[in-house]
């Protein structure tokens, strides 16, 4: 417990020995890189795999939104994009 760094670093080699992802590692890392502030690289590997419509990545990419934006259209239109999921 508490080692969330050394975590998304595992995660992160898992991703460059597995890019097809069909372990579903991106769904954990993403919202890791976001408790850690990076949000450049979570947003990185939400484009890299593209939009996906289950909800794990859509509620990431709508609290992405609103911290880059805030409480803005384009933010909520994300969040409701989530919820459908």
């Amino acid at each position: 417990l508490g080692c969330t760094d050394e975590a998304v670093g595992h995660y992160q080699a898992l991703l460059r020995l597995n890019p097809g992802d069909n372990q579903g590692v991106r769904f954990i890392l993403v919202p890791k890189l976001i408790q850690l502030g990076h949000d450049e690289a979570a947003t990185k590997i939400l484009d890299q795999y593209g939009d996906s419509p289950m909800a794990a990545p859509l509620y990431s990419r709508a609290l992405l939104a609103f911290r880059a934006e805030g409480d803005t259209p384009a933010a909520r239109a994300s969040l409701r994009w989530a919820r459908q999921a």
